[in-house]
């Protein structure tokens, strides 16, 4: 078990940070001699940033379940890495995790390999409820799409075309 969130040195103070940019990763000195790990999930909650308001967003890869790069320091912390999201995904957020899947995550832990997206995984989401920002709610249903029609997705028609 490990702390989500690392303190880093930046400029001689120690900074929080709660993921790490696969582009500087292995550059920076404050990375550099960290372990390497993968959280395992079924999917993430990404909100958007619209005129109307934030909209979260759940990515799935259909029900398989999806390892994410990440790294970590013992009694420090943990984050996840982080890349440029995928042209499909972009809509929704500038960044996305490093998906790996079974053939990239060994080289991932053990040869010391840079992050990188796996080809072979795609990605589907959907707009949720709001409720998912609440930390006490913890369920099931917070993974369901909103109907196309619901007022809370202050979204276009556009969004939820096919990219």
């Amino acid at each position: 078990m490990q702390r989500w969130g690392l303190k880093i040195p930046v400029q001689g103070n120690r900074r929080m940070v709660s993921n790490a940019r696969s582009e500087t990763l292995l550059h920076k000195v404050s990375f550099r001699s960290l372990q390497r790990c993968a959280f395992v999930a079924d999917g993430w909650f990404e909100w958007q940033h619209s005129p109307g308001g934030k909209q979260p967003w759940y990515h799935h890869g259909g029900g398989r379940l999806l390892y994410f790069a990440g790294v970590y320091e013992p009694e420090n912390g943990c984050v996840i890495v982080t890349e440029p999201a995928a042209d499909s995904l972009r809509h929704i957020h500038c960044r996305q995790p490093v998906w790996l899947d079974e053939v990239d995550l060994e080289p991932w832990l053990t040869q010391g390999a840079a992050p990188k997206r796996s080809q072979s995984l795609t990605m589907t989401c959907h707009p949720v409820a709001k409720t998912v920002g609440d930390a006490r709610i913890d369920e099931p249903g917070l993974i369901k799409p909103l109907p196309r029609d619901r007022s809370d997705t202050r979204q276009t028609a556009d969004l939820f075309a096919e990219r």
